[in-house]
């Protein structure tokens, strides 16, 4: 793909469910879930929309789909079940927990196929049978300029459906371990890792291994990616799960929570604005209850339909 193009979508599909909740099933791999948090569909909703329109005045194109499902209390989170590449494909992935893979079925797939013009599909959901997971933009950051995939390992990243994946789709993986504080493998790579045109922001010390770490810190800086660190204190507040978009007027964007956006010195938030304008969404309940933030609740759509419905 050509350096000076720069795979930027300006157009995202968001999902607004039909219930919010704290998810048991996904509990157990998501340190990020906090149980006792007062989790108002009411308060999602509010949060929701305002996300949505934060997007669009921003010159963004958003695309919701309305999930009928009340037993899928993620479904606000659909970058995990699909993602669509700059070359055309869609690409439908597997997920860890039952309730989660209710979110892609015949409905929100014939949603894609109304509001994207995709070239084919990849469907890697039979390996779901087996209990092998690939949680999409989750588990995987790509860096499509050059059609490179990190993915840190864990129970929602199965490397060998990762490298059937990159097989499938001309991509090169870099996987990795990343830890929180108390040892445990990071559910997402997303929570660790964000990768801009230019830049990116990884909470390093999360590597344990001192060679992974320094080889994916390598990686960044061969590819002519500045790269911003963030400790794990930061990384807590979802520093790192951030997109950078493409406006309709061909202007940079950067989406990220107002937690993180808190989390960063003067000198960060700097950085930060010298690679897009810093749009700041205020998702608290969707933050604590789901244990995703901004990223997690945008998908992008490159391949858009001129007329989408």
């Amino acid at each position: 793909m050509d350096r000076t193009f720069v795979p930027l979508a300006s157009t995202v599909v968001m999902v607004r469910p039909a219930a919010f909740g704290f998810n048991p099933e996904t509990a157990g791999s998501n340190a990020f879930q906090q149980a006792g948090v007062s989790a108002s569909h009411e308060a999602a909703i509010l949060e929701f929309n305002c996300l949505v329109r934060l997007l669009e005045e921003s010159g963004v194109k958003v695309d919701v789909y309305e999930s009928p499902d009340s037993g899928a209390p993620d479904a606000c989170f659909p970058n995990n079940w699909f993602a669509s590449m700059p070359d055309g494909q869609l690409v439908l992935f597997p997920m860890m927990a039952a309730n989660r893979r209710r979110e892609c079925n015949s409905d929100s797939i014939a949603y894609l196929g109304r509001v994207g013009n995709f070239s084919d599909t990849i469907d890697l959901r039979a390996n779901q049978a087996s209990g092998a997971a690939l949680e999409g933009t989750g588990s995987i950051v790509f860096d499509h300029t050059h059609r490179l995939a990190y993915a840190s390992r864990s129970d929602r990243t199965d490397t060998a459906l990762l490298e059937e994946a990159c097989s499938l789709l001309g991509y090169t993986p870099v996987i990795f371990d990343s830890i929180d504080r108390t040892g445990h493998a990071v559910y997402h790579t997303n929570v660790v890792l964000h990768i801009g045109d230019r830049y990116a922001v990884i909470c390093s010390e999360s590597i344990p291994d001192a060679e992974e770490m320094k080889s994916v810190l390598l990686q960044l800086s061969e590819t002519g990616h500045a790269v911003l660190e963030v400790t794990y204190g930061q990384m807590e507040q979802f520093a790192c799960n951030m997109i950078q978009l493409r406006n309709t007027q061909g202007e940079h964007v950067i989406l990220l929570s107002s937690v993180a956006w808190d989390s960063f010195s003067a000198e960060q938030r700097s950085f930060l604005q010298s690679y897009g304008h810093i749009l700041k969404g205020s998702i608290p309940t969707i933050e604590r209850v789901g244990g995703g933030s901004v990223r997690c609740m945008v998908a992008e759509l490159f391949t858009p339909k001129v007329h989408a419905s």
